[in-house]
């Protein structure tokens, strides 16, 4: 994900930042809320850090000019001890609110959190007469509905989130099983294959000799 962190504690954002970079993710830095807000409405950002204690402008103020302009997942940092600030964070179009200081594994995890959320409740995903509601977790064919194991569904999404790519058993298994022995990676893998495909059809989830299944 590429990621907007407005935050001017030089120490704590270096942090942040290689936490987030070693976590495989694009991170862009801001310490003032002049040029954070200017960074946030000039790119494109999956997700924004935003401190509330900012020079030049607020966090308060950034998240009311970013809200009048954006709508990307904002998630709060604040070392202020006021419950009403998170109430007032949420109230005003954040996402999130974190208090300092944090575990910057729990950063992560909100980070993934509202990323999901926004993805998931932005649209339906068609692939031919298939459709997948992805926010109520739900597959139908043809208009019909269809029921899916839960892990037959970690599998479709799993394979959604990678579109047009192609997983071999080895990752499909390990993503999705609730039985991790390698002895029945590929059998497993294919079972759940053959009975998604029964559900809906063949063309649903394809094949690519050599490399593994995707969904096209």
């Amino acid at each position: 994900m590429n990621i907007l962190l407005i935050e001017d504690d030089q120490n704590l954002a270096k942090s942040i930042k290689m936490f987030l970079r070693d976590e495989g993710h694009e991170v862009s830095l801001s310490h003032s809320g002049t040029d954070g807000f200017k960074l946030a409405i000039s790119a494109e950002f999956h997700a924004i850090v935003l401190d509330i204690m900012l020079p030049e402008l607020s966090g308060w103020q950034v998240l009311e000019k970013i809200r009048k302009n954006i709508d990307t997942p904002i998630i709060i940092l604040s070392a202020l001890e006021n419950a009403t600030d998170r109430v007032r964070a949420l109230s005003d179009g954040a996402d999130d609110f974190l208090r300092k200081p944090f575990y910057m594994g729990e950063l992560l995890a909100r980070i993934h959190a509202i990323s999901r959320r926004q993805n998931t409740a932005a649209q339906n995903i068609e692939v031919g007469d298939v459709m997948i509601n992805r926010g109520r977790r739900q597959l139908s064919y043809k208009g019909e509905p269809v029921s899916l194991t839960r892990t037959e569904y970690a599998l479709v999404e799993l394979l959604i989130e990678n579109r047009g790519v192609a997983i071999d058993r080895v990752h499909i298994h390990e993503a999705v099983a609730q039985d991790k022995s390698s002895a029945v990676v590929t059998s497993a893998v294919d079972v759940h294959i053959s009975a998604i495909r029964h559900k809906t059809c063949k063309e649903f989830i394809l094949n690519k000799r050599g490399k593994g299944f995707l969904i096209p």
